[in-house]
């Protein structure tokens, strides 16, 4: 009973988590980029 709850509220979770990582685009990184500044551009 527990584990179908569970695999029942996975389901229903797991696309949500899919669907909020989709890529925004691509970079190629050149030789001044710094992490910091990517991820405050990204």
């Amino acid at each position: 009973m527990v584990r179908s709850a569970a695999a029942i509220l996975a389901l229903l979770i797991l696309p949500g988590f899919a669907l909020g990582q989709q890529p925004v685009g691509t970079h190629t990184v050149v030789g001044d980029d710094r992490l910091w500044d990517l991820a405050v551009r990204y």
